[in-house]
């Protein structure tokens, strides 16, 4: 997801290479559609990556908030800095772990931060959002929608 809020955040403040702003290279190539060629089953390597991750998002950040932004860039910085530490914690040797647990209003998805996962039931989740509807029932008529993050809970009041 890095990747994904990395890549927005660059694709609207393409007029300034911001690569060449920062005071050394970023770990990975950003522009790639492939996933980093690490063993996947070697936590040490899993790990080595995920610091690498959240390095050069914290060092895109500083650079991006130096910049002027419009609105739109402060929201994809915004998204960028919220998801590069939201799962981690920080480690007395200055590197990061995955934190147990996910952290509350957690963004699953840079294109759409305002996804979440949700539960139909204990065995059933998905992501997105959640709709609640009101039909009349004499002619099918649909009054009024609204439109959640999947994290709200269900109204105990009809829509109105």
């Amino acid at each position: 997801m890095v990747e994904s809020g990395f890549s927005n955040l660059h694709h609207y403040t393409n007029l300034i290479d911001l690569t060449a702003l920062l005071p050394k290279p970023l770990h990975l190539d950003y522009q790639s559609r492939t996933k980093p060629k690490i063993n996947w089953e070697d936590p040490a390597e899993r790990n080595k990556l995920l610091n690498e991750l959240c390095q050069d998002a914290l060092q895109i950040v500083e650079i991006v908030d130096k910049l002027k932004l419009t609105k739109q860039e402060q929201e994809l910085r915004d998204i960028l800095a919220t998801v590069a530490i939201q799962d981690i914690e920080q480690q007395k040797d200055g590197t990061v772990k995955m934190k147990q647990g996910v952290a509350k209003d957690r963004i699953i998805s840079a294109n759409d931060p305002e996804m979440r996962h949700g539960r139909k039931s204990s065995a059933r989740r998905f992501d997105g959002h959640k709709t609640h509807t009101a039909i009349e029932t004499d002619n099918n008529f649909l009054p009024k929608s609204k439109s959640h993050q999947a994290i709200f809970m269900t109204p105990k009041q009809p829509l109105r």
